[in-house]
């Protein structure tokens, strides 16, 4: 049975502009019109009102199993197997409400992630779909070693790359450098020269998988652009002597066509958590945000593709707070709404390889999100939820 939403304005992508009186008919988990609502077909009408209707969100980076508490790592170590898929399916259920009908999981054990994908799909859980990496390659000892995938010559990590195929990974993640999660790495040096990040990235092509690079050390960001990743997390431009922009680091990202995932989200919710204005996350936030925001304008500026992922479920970051991430492109790092939301939606998209999903179109999934307001005029509206549809099923 068709079911046909409409709404106020409609968003088909973010580049487009707004239709008004616009509807979307949906045929099981499909698109069968996206337009005017005086042309769309004949079905079961449900009008959303004073709303503004567009694509259903793309988180590029989560981790499902993570608590957002502020010991994260101390969490993770002491919960059960079966507190972590707790956690993750009450993520995946918030996410949703929230608007994101899609999240790239970034790292989680495999057992545990690829069920909470497995069950979404089914039906057996509420949630957005998940394009989950699972384990995440790092050496040994390295970043995020206690769910990852442990690997240090070129041979081990071809090796590591058909495991997770094998297991069933959709991408591949790798850790570039090593990150303050994991206080025994170092996230200024790298883990994997180019050499070696070249042949993980080969084998992943080989079979038929995006490679995403955790990066904050300036040689890791260059390494892994030159070894062609498909999408660089963080990008922090992280030297020993705070956060300094590289022009050739810069110019490699650019020229290999990797997109950057900011993750800004972190630092903002750090300025909102309940800690004093002494504690180190607040201080660290406050010495790095204007170096932080400057090297990503700069970025912007050179013509690098962002999109828009959280890091939900690290210190500070629930899932349902996404929205900054897309505001913050706009607030302080001069995009405009459109270009913020196309990071949410049809740019992240073309970054998973998927161009069903970020539009509405005839024969695109059926995610949609309905806001109060035009977020291609004020972002914000991201803010105003209020309905969603994820693959067909209404959820809001």
């Amino acid at each position: 049975m068709t079911t046909v939403y409409t709404a106020a304005r409609l968003i088909t992508a973010a580049a487009a502009g707004w239709i008004a009186d616009g509807a979307v008919a949906v045929d099981g988990d499909r698109i069968s019109y996206a337009g005017p609502a005086s042309a769309a077909p004949a079905g079961d009408r449900v009008p959303l009102g004073d709303v503004t209707l567009l694509p259903g969100l793309i988180d590029m980076h989560v981790h499902l199993t993570f608590s957002a508490s502020g010991d994260v790592l101390g969490d993770y170590l002491q919960d059960s197997e079966a507190m972590h898929l707790l956690r993750g399916a009450d993520a995946a259920r918030r996410a949703v409400l929230a608007g994101i009908t899609t999240v790239r999981e970034c790292g989680g054990r495999n057992a545990q992630v690829f069920a909470l994908r497995d069950a979404v799909r089914a039906g057996v859980l509420p949630g957005p779909r998940i394009i989950a990496a699972g384990a995440s390659i790092t050496t040994t000892g390295g970043h995020c070693w206690f769910f990852g995938l442990e690997a240090d010559s070129a041979d081990d990590l071809r090796r590591a790359v058909r495991a997770q195929v094998k297991a069933g990974a959709d991408f591949i993640k790798v850790m570039a450098t090593g990150g303050a999660l994991t206080p025994s790495t170092n996230p200024v040096a790298p883990q994997y020269d180019e050499a070696q990040l070249r042949a993980l990235v080969d084998d992943a092509r080989r079979l038929g998988r995006r490679v995403s690079a955790h990066c904050h050390g300036t040689a890791g960001v260059l390494y892994a652009a030159r070894a062609g990743v498909t999408t660089i997390e963080h990008c922090s431009f992280q030297t020993p002597t705070g956060l300094e922009y590289d022009d050739d680091a810069a110019a490699a990202v650019q020229a290999a066509g990797c997109y950057v995932c900011p993750t800004l989200a972190i630092g903002e919710r750090m300025t909102h958590a309940e800690l004093p204005d002494e504690h180190p996350l607040k201080i660290y936030r406050r010495v790095t945000w204007p170096r932080r925001i400057a090297n990503l304008r700069r970025l912007h500026a050179l013509g690098v593709p962002f999109v828009s992922g959280s890091d939900a479920g690290v210190t500070f970051t629930p899932i349902e707070d996404f929205a900054f991430n897309v505001t913050l492109l706009v607030d302080e790092v001069g995009l405009t709404p459109a270009e913020a939301l196309a990071s949410a939606t049809s740019r992240a998209a073309e970054a998973l390889g998927r161009p069903d999903l970020g539009v509405l179109a005839p024969g695109a999934s059926a995610d949609l999100l309905a806001v109060h307001g035009d977020p291609l005029r004020d972002i914000h509206a991201l803010w105003q939820v209020a309905g969603v549809v994820a693959a067909g099923r209404r959820v809001r």
